[in-house]
């Protein structure tokens, strides 16, 4: 286990996840591939619709999962719908503040309301509740899937002694691109992003989360998350699409925050790293990958693009494609009408679209290092800009009219 507080003991119960092996019934309403936030939480409202769901993934519960582990608004709305917010915030920290450091220095803070629990934890505790509510889990990987002339979906599973079929397949396959692409939702293979992560045990004390941009790698940049029991997920984040040149390694830009920052170099001289390295590739901005490929077939959470630009937090917003891909798919079983499916993408335009365009334009703001160290500096001697990044982060305002000129301007006065 990597540094630390064990997962609790009723997730680790093996009688909710079964090996592929074991799978008896061939044939599904519906079927979730990847039982990360996004597969899980679509698995348990289907389930709770009183679906029958097959929810597969290619790891044993609880594994790791190179993230942050930092919850914001939307991944609180979420889980509250579902009855495991209370569960998350007292297996989680609470953190209340946020500090953000530019290129040159300049810091301010963002007052709000956070959470930070190990994904690993986070995981198994929703697709544990998926299985609850009626969902069957089974960990196996996905081989081969094409689309019947019935316009049902053929699935071959390693290890499965059948092929099944589902008359809807969900794909939450994070950003691994073999499957999406087999299933014909593939549209770009290139991730967005690469995450480094770590977990630091230390004697030093950050009781707020920190964010500090550096001018070799801003949009990305470095992050603090405080956990319980003195640890601490340290990491950094690189944006493949701004750089000019010869993009930093994600080690070389993890060193470079950890070296740079005063908060992480003393969280390091006064504890140690108890994890490895980890790596992964991150996909935002709803792009890369078709919402309903062709026959039916739905992607959600990561493999949809689902993580935010500018702040790359993925939890909420998967969560959150992963409810809609269920009420969607709950409506056109319900009409016997496979056509309904094409609701889903109009839904995540009407929903989401919006809030993912201002934050896109935010993050090629960030990237200008000008832009960054002048609206850090206004924002750290504003309340106004303080308020409406707060508003933000709790959900209650657009990112088009806090990154605005606008904006800009009325933190002159304000």
């Amino acid at each position: 286990m990597e540094g630390a507080r064990p997962v609790p003991e009723d997730l680790l119960e093996a009688n909710w996840q079964l090996p592929i092996e074991d799978l008896r019934d061939s044939r599904w309403e519906v079927v979730v591939v990847g039982a990360g936030p996004a597969g899980a939480m679509c698995a348990l409202h289907l389930a709770r619709a009183g679906r029958r769901v097959l929810l597969l993934d290619q790891a044993h519960f609880p594994r790791e999962k190179t993230c942050g582990d930092g919850l914001i608004f939307d991944a609180f709305n979420e889980l509250n719908r579902v009855g495991l917010l209370d569960a998350v915030r007292s297996l989680g920290r609470v953190v209340s503040s946020a500090s953000i450091t530019s290129p040159s220095g300049f810091e301010f803070h963002i007052p709000a309301e956070y959470i930070t629990l190990k994904r690993r934890t986070l995981d198994a505790l929703v697709a544990r509740e998926a299985v609850r509510s009626g969902a069957i889990f089974h960990f196996g990987e996905g081989a081969h899937v094409r689309i019947n002339p019935d316009d049902t979906v053929h699935l071959e599973i390693e290890e499965c002694p059948r092929p099944i079929t589902a008359r809807v397949l969900v794909m939450a396959t994070g950003s691994a691109v073999r499957f999406a692409r087999e299933a014909g939702v593939l549209v770009r293979p290139q991730s967005s992003a690469v995450a480094t992560r770590c977990y630091v045990r230390s004697r030093f004390r950050i009781d707020r989360i920190v964010g500090v941009y550096l001018r070799s790698t801003a949009p990305g940049y470095g992050w603090i998350f405080p956990m319980k029991d003195d640890l601490y997920n340290v990491g950094s984040i690189l944006f493949s699409r701004y750089r000019r040149g010869r993009l930093p390694h994600s080690h070389e830009a993890y060193d470079a925050f950890t070296r740079s920052s005063e908060p992480a170099r003393r969280l390091l001289a006064e504890g140690e790293a108890v994890s490895p390295l980890r790596s992964a590739m991150i996909r935002t901005g709803l792009a890369g990958s078709r919402l309903l490929g062709p026959g039916p077939v739905l992607t959600v959470g990561e493999a949809a693009g689902s993580t935010l630009p500018l702040l790359a937090e993925g939890v909420g917003k998967a969560m959150h494609t992963g409810r809609l891909a269920a009420e969607v798919i709950h409506e056109a079983l319900a009409a016997d009408d496979i056509r309904v499916l094409g609701e889903y993408p109009r839904r995540i335009e009407a929903e989401l679209r919006r809030f993912y365009r201002g934050l896109a334009r935010a993050e090629r703001y960030v990237g200008m290092r000008a832009v960054n160290d002048f609206m850090s500096w206004r924002t750290a001697r504003s309340p106004f800009l303080q308020s409406c990044l707060a508003a933000l982060i709790k959900g209650s305002a657009d990112p088009g009219d806090v990154f605005s000129l606008h904006a800009a301007v009325q933190s002159l006065w304000r």
